[in-house]
């Protein structure tokens, strides 16, 4: 027997003596309200959250729904009447009887105190009196409408109170009548259209609901209006959506409100945007004001919709309304936390079992402890989503689950609450290495030096590098930021006499190249004179003259990429020292056909320039692109670009996308250049090249030399000196104002290693180098309320997150003048950091850490599955440009959160457009191109980028790619996989796919209900290869339809096309998909949820903190300012910079 848990905390100072939980909501009444909606009954709280759904198989169609007075329910669908007692089991249902034209129930008004029930039976025009057995007790004829089509019929039926009647709405015929029961003589005629305001579309009669002082209240479906008139059909009011100011496609079923005012259901069918059907729920007074509503985005992430065809959009329908007051409960009975976790949890996780490596009896009851909160908070979201318990292990009522949730919930956030009143909502973070290089470089006016490599990689969590509580600092790491300062200071100060100008260096004929050829052969490179290739022996160069050697009339042409083995850089030229260097030269595009000769290409190609040590084809030290992309064109130009190298390199040609040569053992060994296709060799003609540098600036001595030291001689500075140089550079560098006092223990450095002998200058760089490694320049703190310090530590965190650097000069005198909390100032200032060049820090870095582009090149493509993209680096380059081109339009377009899953554009370039089969673009620029109606592409979840770092190069898989997803676009991230199951292996082959595989490894019910929650999602993307291009089959080595070429290096290939690509599945909603079409309308249609999950990752790349239990009432805040714009990315920046998350207090208005 297992023994009750031994707590190891106490529960009185929780939860009370008694340690017992109470639901609060249980001891008052409250109003509900009943929603037919298509397939489901919906019953939701006046703030909108869903308490109930009910769907039963079969039924759909549900126009109209009533809570009974026992508890019970009774709804009409299609096919007839559904009667259900008040523990949920169907006791009657009654068909409704076809006519001529097929059978349809369209309403049910609920008599006698719910034991009849009046059913609208517009199949055969008749209302069938039931009792709750489904005997139909009596019938009332209505006039035959059978050559109306059936679904224009009748609508809503609503019983006459004090009188033996009904109102009954003639949908199509635009009338409402007033029908007495059992004989069916029409007591009173009501048309509609007379009464209506003109409208460009045409009314429908829907439902008609007649008032306490025997008015009354009709609803035209199409058309949109509202109607009250009085006992004798006289108008007393009429209303449009627009008159309301409701946007909704129809107004349809009615109730009253115990106050007397009117609520109706707004229908979101057959929308074209989701704007359209913004409004679901509206409660309008007797004036026609509407004083309440309730809209899509508060219910579309509660409950499954149905998905329209033609649209792709989420829709509810909701048709009816019932208000339903729910009466004072009794006190639920006490439930224990400690009971609760002893009867559900502990079987599995004690410390015996422990699964999943959680043990919850060995969990403190500490909630004071962060860390022993962060582990509280993951339990009470597991049993408030009703994860855990698992459903198939304990059956938790929901009254318990929902007392239980309430309270630890309660304690927690009030703990929670309590920490960040207390120290902030996180501490303060140290800068990352690449925000303390750049303060470098705007600091000391270098915006070139590069000490990133000399300082330890920082380490990430959720993918992120600015997460305060890993950025520590430990001796080794100090040591290396004590260098790396020094590094950077010491290039910042003059030499003692100027520098000699800089050099300029000419590169024509046979110089333009280490060698007459290169791996690869003469079809690789060769000189070229007229187009024609010049056969140039080593013996002949070596009779040249300097001048033969340099001709000018030759050009070099090279028809591969700069991938190893190769080195193509200017014989002969080494840079002098660490810089900038200008590059000049006169380039074509051109293509090699028979006989070695030149033509005119038929479209530009790329090239850019690679940094390395001069070390021929064993590549040694960093090597690196420089320069940028260049599109040389089919007709001669002369180009420029920058290059930055370090003391000692050299820089190479580097064409992108041309072959690499294949090295090949068969009759010696060497390096086979690929067929000719039939267009010829795509490659450059080179015609000369001139290299200027270093490019130093003009003044003397430099501005970073003046930062230093202004205008004083360093070799023989005096103390007065140093102290006011150290006080101007230190009011520039630290990221908030010092004190006097604070100056002095770096005075005392400088003054001790004065009196040591040391030189001025020597002295001063101590003194600054110590300054930049402590707290005043190498740390960020919490803005806290209004303190002295608030408005620097708001400027430094708007600019560390989004420039990734210090604030400038304008943002700092706002800093210093407390303008910072001036929300018309703050936006101001958020608007021109976006519209910034120095914004592409952020568009980056943001998405090398939120969608793992620094994963992107981990893996190269499996060259025998894959052969088509062996070493295609300008692929992958092109993949990683178009996802930040799309993130940085996301912020600057203001793009709604849905465009993470659906957009009706891309960016592509020449290679990009060519890999995703789309129209031919030019150039290796990214442009922004509409997508071909039906294109599986547009949005970041289906980019090749994404689609190739969440596969491993051989084979894809729907486990990682679905975990990816969820955890990274929809913000629900999987549990880790249990440690002792192996990870799916998948069969190259072609025996299996990977579904029948990953069918196998689920046959654990444990395990299958973890990837019920990813596995679908990846099924979807599987017709996207390993490198993101669209497929209809899969590859394999050994079975299939077999598939032989050659690959773009000239290496022959066989692979085998397999089986067929299943995307279909289903989400643990309950809904099926076919396709990636159908996934992205099912994720599209859930804006908040990506708004959200959007909010938080950036909420945690702005302060370093990831979204805590006690930030969430602030998220929902935030995702309602921005509700109505359709959670815009800008504006979800905009108010999250507003928020106490990111000034740990309120603004100014």
């Amino acid at each position: 027997m297992r023994s009750t848990i031994p707590w190891r905390g106490s529960l009185s100072h929780l939860i009370g003596v008694a340690a017992f939980l109470l639901l609060p909501s249980a001891l008052q009444g409250r109003e509900g309200y009943l929603l037919g909606a298509d397939n489901q009954v919906i019953e939701i709280d006046r703030s909108g959250k869903v308490t109930t759904v009910r769907q039963h198989p079969g039924h759909g169609g549900i126009y109209d729904a009533w809570r009974l007075p026992d508890g019970g329910l009774a709804y009409v669908h299609r096919g007839g009447l559904a009667i259900f007692d008040a523990s949920g089991k169907m006791v009657t249902e009654h068909p409704a009887p076809p006519g001529s034209k097929g059978a349809e129930a369209n309403s049910v008004a609920v008599l006698a105190g719910g034991e009849k029930f009046a059913l609208m039976d517009s199949g055969v025009s008749r209302i069938r009196i039931l009792n709750r057995a489904g005997t139909v007790l009596s019938e009332t004829p209505l006039p035959d409408l059978q050559e109306d089509p059936l679904h224009f019929r009748y609508r809503m039926i609503r019983e006459v109170p004090d009188a033996n009647a009904f109102w009954v709405a003639q949908y199509g015929r635009k009338t409402v009548l007033k029908v007495e029961s059992g004989t069916g003589r029409i007591l009173q005629t009501i048309p509609l259209e007379p009464l209506l305001k003109p409208s460009p579309s045409v009314q429908k009669a829907f439902a008609a609901l007649p008032a306490r002082d025997g008015s009354l209240w009709v609803t035209t479906s199409t058309g949109c209006q509202l109607l009250h008139l009085d006992a004798t059909g006289a108008k007393l009011g009429c209303w449009t959506i627009a008159d309301l100011g409701l946007q909704c496609r129809y107004l349809l079923g009615m109730d009253f409100r115990a106050n007397g005012n009117l609520l109706i259901a707004c229908g979101d069918y057959h929308l074209k945007q989701t704007e359209e059907g913004r409004d679901l729920l509206a409660e309008i007074d007797p004036t026609g004001k509407v004083v309440w509503r309730l809209t899509r985005d508060q219910l579309v992430d509660q409950v499954q919709g149905a998905i329209d065809k033609s649209s792709g959009i989420e829709e509810l329908r909701i048709t009816s309304v019932q208000v339903v007051d729910h009466p004072a409960e009794p006190p639920p009975p006490a439930v224990s936390l400690g009971g609760f976790i002893d009867k559900h949890c502990a079987e599995c996780h004690d410390e015996e079992t422990a699964k999943g490596d959680f043990d919850i009896t060995a969990l403190a009851l500490d909630f004071g402890a962060a860390d022993t909160r962060a582990r509280w908070v993951r339990v009470l979201d597991a049993i408030a989503q009703g994860e855990m318990p698992p459903p198939e292990k304990s059956k938790v009522d929901p009254i318990e689950r929902e007392t239980l949730t309430k309270q630890l919930g309660s304690d927690l956030l009030a703990a929670a609450k309590a920490e960040v009143a207390k120290n902030g909502r996180g501490p303060v973070r140290r800068l990352t290495r690449v925000e303390f290089e750049n303060n470098l470089r705007v600091l000391l006016k270098l915006p070139d030096i590069d000490i990133r490599d000399k300082l330890p990689e920082d380490r990430d969590a959720h993918g992120f590098t600015k997460v305060s509580a890993l950025l520590d600092m430990s001796r080794v790491q100090l040591d290396a930021y004590l260098d790396a300062t020094e590094t950077a200071l010491r290039a910042a100060m003059a030499r003692d006499q100027p520098p000699p100008p800089p050099v300029t260096k000419r590169f024509t004929g046979t110089e333009l190249f280490p060698g007459l050829s290169t791996f690869g052969e003469r079809e690789a490179m060769f000189f070229a004179r007229h187009n024609r290739m010049v056969p140039l022996t080593g013996e002949e160069v070596k009779a040249m003259t300097p001048e033969q050697r340099r001709d000018p009339t030759l050009e070099l042409a090279l028809f591969r990429s700069a991938t190893w083995p190769y080195y193509g850089y200017p014989p002969g030229f080494r840079a002098l020292e660490s810089g900038a260097y200008r590059v000049r030269f006169r380039g074509r595009a051109v293509r090699q056909v028979r006989d070695f000769r030149l033509v005119t290409a038929y479209e530009p190609i790329a090239m850019t320039f690679r940094a390395r040590q001069p070390s021929g084809p064993d590549v040694s030290g960093d090597v690196r692109e420089t320069g940028g992309w260049m599109d040389l064109q089919p007709e001669p130009r002369d180009f420029e670009t920058t290059i930055h190298l370090k003391a000692g390199e050299t820089f190479e040609y580097s064409p992108l996308g041309l072959p690499v040569p294949f090295i090949r053992t068969d009759g010696g060994f060497f390096y086979d250049y690929p067929p000719m296709p039939p267009e010829g060799h795509r490659g450059v003609a080179i015609q000369w090249l001139e290299v200027i540098g270093p490019i130093r600036d003009t003044e003397w001595p430099p501005p970073s030399h003046r930062v230093l030291f202004d205008g004083v001689n360093p070799a023989v500075g005096t103390p007065a000196e140093a102290d006011r140089l150290f006080r101007r550079f230190a009011a520039r560098a630290a990221l908030r104002p010092m004190s006097p006092e604070s100056h002095a223990p770096f005075l005392k450095v400088i003054a001790k290693k004065q009196s040591e002998g040391a030189a001025f200058a020597d002295a001063m760089i101590a003194g600054y180098q110590a300054l930049l490694c402590s707290s005043h320049c190498l740390y960020l703190t919490e803005p806290r309320n209004d303190a002295e310090e608030s408005h620097f530590a708001i400027a430094n965190r708007l600019s560390h997150f989004l420039w990734n650097t210090r604030p400038d000069e304008e943002l700092t005198q706002l800093a210093t003048t407390r303008r910072l909390r001036d929300k018309a100032v703050l936006q101001a200032q958020t608007r021109r950091l976006i519209g910034d060049p120095c914004f592409e820090q952020f568009v980056r870095t943001f998405a090398e850490e939120w969608l793992d582009l620094r994963r992107l090149r981990r893996d190269i493509p499996d060259e025998r599955l894959y052969p088509e993209y062996r070493k295609d680096d300008y692929l992958v380059d092109s993949m990683e440009h178009e996802t930040v081109a799309f993130l940085r339009a996301m912020v600057r377009d203001d793009l709604p959160a849905s465009a993470v899953i659906a957009a009706d554009f891309t960016f592509v370039n020449d290679r990009l457009a060519a890999h995703y089969d789309l129209p031919r673009v030019t150039g290796s620029a990214m442009q922004r191109v509409p997508l071909p109606e039906g294109s599986p592409f547009g949005g970041l979840l289906t980019q090749a980028a994404l689609m190739k770092h969440t596969a491993n190069g051989t084979t894809t898989s729907p486990v990682l790619r679905g975990a990816w997803i969820m955890e990274k676009l929809l913000g629900q991230p999987p549990p880790p996989p249990p440690k002792s199951v192996p990870a799916v292996e998948p069969d190259i082959r072609g025996a299996s796919t990977i579904r029948a595989l990953l069918a196998k490894h689920t046959e654990s019910r444990t395990c299958s209900s973890c990837h019920a929650k990813f596995d679908p999602v990846g099924f979807a993307l599987e017709n996207f290869d390993v490198m993101g291009a669209w497929r209809d089959r899969y590859r394999a080595m050994e079975r299939g339809e077999k598939v032989t070429g050659i690959d773009p290096a000239g290496h022959p290939y066989t692979y085998f096309v397999g089986q067929a690509v299943d995307a279909s599945g289903r989400l643990p909603c309950g809904e099926t998909f076919q396709d990636i079409h159908d996934l992205k309308r099912h994720l599209a249609a859930k804006p908040r949820q990506l708004a959200k999950n959007l909010l938080e990752q950036l909420a945690l790349h702005a302060t370093g903190t990831p979204v805590g239990l006690a930030d969430r009432e602030e998220i929902e805040g935030i995702l309602e300012v921005c509700k109505a714009g359709g959670y815009r990315l800008r504006d979800l920046i905009d108010a999250l910079v507003q928020s106490r998350l990111f000034l740990g207090s309120t603004l100014q208005s």
